[in-house]
Order: C-alpha cells, then sequence, then structure tokens
C-alpha cells in the first residue's frame, strides 16, 4: 500500500486513515442512494406511466361520448368505464404499488 512508503510514520497513518474515512463514506452513501434513491425513481416512474395510461384511456373515452342536442347520452358500458377511471386514478392504487415495507433495515441502522 502507498501510503506507508512516505518516511514520516505520521504522514502515513494520516493518509491511511484519511482513505479509510473516504471509502466508508463513500460506501455508506452509495448505500443509502441504492437502497432508498434508486427503488423511490422506480416507483416514481412507474406512477407516472400509470398516470399516463389512465389519461389517455380517460382522452379516448371522452372522445367516444356523443353530444346531442346538448345532453350527454351515455351507454351503460360508457357508464361503467367512467366509473372504473374515477377509481383508477385513486392515490391508492398508488401505495399499493410500492414495495413490502422491510422492518430489518431499520433493526440494522
Amino acid at each position: 500500500y502507498y501510503a506507508f512508503l512516505t518516511i514520516s510514520t505520521t504522514d502515513s497513518m494520516f493518509r491511511v486513515a484519511a482513505s479509510l474515512i473516504i471509502y466508508i463514506t463513500v460506501v455508506h452513501w452509495s448505500r443509502v442512494f441504492m437502497s432508498t434513491y434508486v427503488p423511490l425513481l422506480i416507483h416514481r416512474w412507474r406512477v407516472y406511466k400509470e398516470r399516463i395510461l389512465i389519461r389517455r384511456e380517460k382522452r379516448s373515452m371522452q372522445a367516444e361520448i356523443e353530444v346531442t342536442e346538448g345532453k350527454l347520452i351515455l351507454t351503460e358500458e360508457q357508464c361503467n368505464q367512467r366509473v372504473l377511471l374515477d377509481q383508477a386514478q385513486s392515490l391508492v392504487w398508488e401505495e399499493a404499488m410500492l414495495p413490502e415495507y422491510d422492518k430489518f433495515d431499520d433493526y440494522m441502522h
């Protein structure tokens, strides 16, 4: 290891200590990043894609609805689709997409 090649022992020990602190800090923050930030980004991406699909379905359904003489005419199937799309926009579905919570990680830290 190159830290011990200097003549002074204090400089070499300082280099080793600084290297260890830097290594431990980088490992800790990379672990935090990989365990919290990456799953959060994946979840947000999935929620974003689901919202786009729901929005697309809602627009296509609204394009199919006929308006005659100022009155809205809906078939039974269109009424059911409207109810299902309204329910699909609930935040409960976003929470259901979250991964199962593991308490062991909290215990370890």
